[in-house]
């Protein structure tokens, strides 16, 4: 299905070509999803020059994408979280990761008839920083698309950037994460929570035992703070995407 043009820009004499839409689209209800190293279901996004493919994934998780923001930012009804998709879209020529952003915004709008307004809340939040014992992390070599895999007490990482992390961590403390490291590179690491809970604890301890292991294992730490945060309201989406 068409879902959209371009507009053509020249500059200095070189045609650009800024897409506001993607040229063909499929949205479809997952019917497996992608598998984990320990057989797990998870969610993928994978861009290319001029498309994207997202497998298994859940309206907000396609929210968060497009819109740049963690799932403790995103507000709605609960079957955001629990329907999952497969989307792959292909432009009419190549697009930069931001221009693919700005095209799943208008198709989530085409599809599911999203609409949704931002707000500002005063919540609990977190800056992840280096540790006073400094970095424990090894960095990456090669390039390469970023990639984790676990069974939820743990968890291995390859080519994965601090914003990276800290969108992980966000998703276990259920608050928002920002990195303030300052570490630009992409590293290596594990992370093992296991011998950091205590039996009884609530999910409210979870940000403590978090805070211990990755101190310990990464040499970096959470830090809490109060401020005002950014919110992405979703007023209206329908549950069934509409026909490809």
């Amino acid at each position: 299905m068409n879902t959209g043009g371009a507009a053509v820009v020249f500059l200095f004499n070189t045609v650009i070509v800024a897409q506001s839409q993607f040229e063909v689209a499929s949205i479809k209800p997952s019917q497996t999803g992608s598998l984990d190293r320990e057989g797990n279901r998870r969610e993928s996004v994978d861009t290319s020059a001029d498309g994207l493919t997202m497998r298994n994934v859940s309206l907000t998780s396609c929210v968060r994408w497009a819109y740049g923001v963690q799932a403790s930012q995103v507000s709605g009804p609960a079957w955001l979280d629990t329907e999952r998709f497969d989307v792959v879209a292909k432009g009419a020529g190549p697009a930069s990761e931001d221009q693919l952003r700005l095209m799943l915004q208008a198709l989530l709008a085409d599809r599911f008839k999203l609409t949704l307004h931002r707000d500002s809340k005063v919540m609990s939040s977190y800056e992840l920083t280096v540790a006073k014992s400094g970095p424990k992390l090894q960095k990456s070599a090669g390039e390469g698309k970023s990639g984790h895999s676990g069974n939820g007490l743990k968890a291995t990482f390859e080519k994965t950037s601090m914003p990276e992390l800290a969108e992980h961590l966000s998703a276990i403390v259920r608050a928002p994460v920002a990195d303030r490291t300052g570490l630009n590179e992409r590293f290596e690491f594990a992370m093992d929570f296991s011998g950091f809970f205590v039996p009884g604890a609530t999910l409210d301890d979870l940000p403590a035992f978090v805070n211990g292991a990755i101190q310990a294992q990464l040499g970096l730490k959470l830090e809490l703070r109060k401020a005002p945060v950014e919110i992405l309201v979703i007023d209206h989406a329908e549950r069934v995407p509409s026909e490809n």
